[in-house]
């Protein structure tokens, strides 16, 4: 299932997004400290203590990397990083 959100991303180096999830109501927030446009996207995930996330999400930061792989092959790397232990255990243990 994807998650359905609402919201900004201002698509520029230095933007931020805000975002909120349409069925649990759930805020995310982030600044944009890197954009290469057509290579790299990374922004801060920022969430709201909410009823999914008791504490939030206070400092995640979620990175999208498109890489040539030889001739012709574009490998996407993504990449979420800085998640605290709670939400860590939350997304493994999803199937």
């Amino acid at each position: 299932m994807v998650p359905d959100y609402k919201g900004t991303f201002n698509w520029y180096k230095s933007g931020s997004i805000d975002l909120v999830k349409t069925v649990s109501g759930s805020h995310v927030t982030g600044d944009i400290p890197v954009l290469d446009l057509y290579r790299v996207f990374e922004y801060e995930w920022h969430i709201s203590p909410n009823q999914m996330f008791a504490h939030g999400e206070p400092a995640s930061v979620i990175r999208w990397e498109l890489k040539q792989d030889g001739n012709s092959d574009i490998v996407l790397t993504m990449t979420h990083r800085s998640l605290t232990k709670a939400t860590s255990l939350r997304f493994a243990s999803r199937k």
